[in-house]
């Protein structure tokens, strides 16, 4: 007797959910793709273009507003304040602008740009000390600039000092394309340098970069230390301490440390008393290349999250002429690369100083940087000064954050999961159209931006009309969380979402969570 089989309709498929939280921990280019979701480590991105990691969520950038117009490209931006007295200068290759204002002609006639200032206070005055490895350098007394009046032995002039820094109340100058430190007496900005000479001491040879004073909570004397540190083009530091450079008593080598290839003499900041150094193995603490050796030091770096995309940055725009700057009252560190040759696709790595989480900001070439008045302004290509992060527009142009997760398997790697529904839990000043969609097995490509969305309006300064908005009213805030529909099948998935400011007011649109719906298919084997 032959039985028939009881045919049986397949169960449905049961609808599963993901859920992912801001990527506050930014920006990840160093984590293994089938692995993102360590234990205990926050959620990351694999891409975060145009938004800001903070402590609790992401938020699109403001946009950039031309604040000055030079007759070429910018190459050097610093301040002068002293009291009340504060200016902002930019320099080009030919002229030295107070663009507090109006730009105005302040020093012309050079014919070098790339300005290494400091400004020193003696007993007597405030003052603003200027070299360029070019011309006659510069002293700026608040009022009007004049030649530097520091002589030096063998026939060198100020024109042949490439960087200058202080130290102890000092003036310390780099001979351009030498080994040679020179100093000046305590509490002088004029009279005859000492040379300091450094050739025996650098083993990889090439030339003094920049200087800096530096402190470390420990030293030759015990506690807390200041130390005077040169850096040469190779990637070592060599550390000083000490008061008095002509007594031997006074002055003791500390020690010499590797720290990677210097991107360039303006490619470090200062985080309270430490020194943080773009180099070719990344943004380098220099209190940890002290401990660790050179082959040690990436995972040191404060740039570990995005090495990845920092070394290709490095082989594509080239290791020099980098630029770092620190804008504290944002808690932002700007680290700006060369522009790709023959692109124009310029980039800003920008770091959360408190959280250590990277993003990238995209259409911002920061050729230079100066905080003046808690306020970031930057050079580019073209003769424009632009203050950040104001508005909302790029120079009057619309511009698009991106947010895309890392990439998850939802525990079933062998598994194909099918997207069905997602959104973007996001508030803001202005309703958004924000498009959310799905990425499959590791694709980051993006499909066309959304159009516009209009920031707040009615209240913001500039933009209210007379009569008909209230002084002193809260800003509407608004929160968009809806479905929309995902089409693509894969094993590894994530959800990006596009968001495009294109208005004066600021949209300020803030990423909460991401999540999406799908249906697991059965293994076949």
């Amino acid at each position: 007797m032959v039985y028939a089989r009881r045919q049986t309709s397949p169960k449905p498929l049961k609808s599963q959910q993901k859920a992912w939280t801001a990527p506050i921990a930014g920006w990840v280019a160093n984590r293994a793709l089938a692995n993102p979701s360590e234990l205990g480590v926050k959620q990351g991105a694999a891409i975060l273009d145009n938004f800001f990691p903070k402590s609790s969520s992401v938020i699109l950038r403001r946009g950039k507003e031309r604040y000055a117009t030079l007759p070429s490209d910018p190459t050097a931006l610093f301040s002068f304040k002293d009291g009340q007295n504060r200016s902002l200068f930019a320099a080009t290759e030919t002229t030295i602008y107070d663009i507090t204002a109006a730009p105005v002609a302040a020093l012309a006639g050079k014919t070098g740009g790339d300005w290494s200032v400091v400004q020193f206070a003696t007993t007597g005055d405030v003052y603003l000390i200027g070299v360029n490895g070019k011309d006659t350098g510069f002293n700026y007394d608040g009022t009007a600039f004049t030649p530097l009046a520091v002589t030096f032995t063998g026939g060198l002039t100020t024109a042949d000092m490439s960087f200058v820094w202080i130290y102890k109340n000092r003036l310390w100058f780099a001979q351009k394309d030498s080994m040679n430190a020179w100093y000046l007496p305590v509490d002088t900005i004029a009279g005859a340098a000492t040379i300091f000479p450094l050739a025996g001491i650098f083993g990889k040879g090439g030339t003094l970069l920049f200087g800096q004073s530096w402190s470390l909570d420990s030293g030759a004397a015990g506690g807390l230390s200041e130390q005077n540190i040169y850096c040469s083009s190779e990637g070592e530091v060599a550390v000083w301490q000490g008061a008095d450079p002509n007594s031997a008593s006074d002055w003791q080598k500390v020690g010499v440390y590797r720290i990677g290839t210097p991107l360039g003499k303006n490619a470090f900041l200062r985080g309270g008393g430490d020194l943080a150094i773009a180099t070719s193995v990344g943004l380098v603490p220099l209190s940890k290349a002290v401990s660790l050796d050179i082959t040690s030091l990436n995972v040191a770096t404060i740039s570990y999250n995005i090495s990845d995309a920092w070394s290709d940055a490095i082989k594509l725009r080239g290791a020099e002429g980098w630029n770092v700057e620190l804008w504290p009252e944002l808690k932002m560190a700007f680290v700006s690369p060369p522009d790709l040759i023959g692109s124009s696709a310029p980039v800003a790595f920008v770091s959360n100083v408190e959280t250590g989480a990277w993003c990238r900001f995209t259409n911002w070439r920061m050729a230079c940087m100066e905080v003046f008045e808690g306020e970031m302004y930057f050079g580019s290509p073209g003769g424009f000064i632009y203050r950040a992060n104001v508005s909302g527009l790029d120079d009057e142009t619309p511009y698009t954050g991106v947010v895309m997760p890392l990439f998850e398997d939802m525990g079933t790697p062998s598994s194909l999961k099918v997207g069905k529904m997602g959104r973007t839990v996001l508030r803001a000043l202005g309703p958004v159209n924000e498009i959310t969609s799905l990425h499959v097995d590791f694709n980051t490509n993006m499909g066309p931006v959304p159009d516009a969305s209009s920031g707040a309006s009615g209240n913001l300064w500039g933009t209210a009309v007379w009569g008909s908005s209230v002084w002193g009213s809260t800003l509407p805030e608004f929160l968009s969380q809806k479905w929309q529909s995902l089409g693509g099948s894969g094993y590894a998935l994530s959800l990006s979402c596009q968001v495009t400011s294109g208005d004066i007011a600021p949209l300020d649109a803030e990423i909460i969570r991401q999540e999406m719906t799908t249906t697991q298919a059965a293994v076949i084997s």
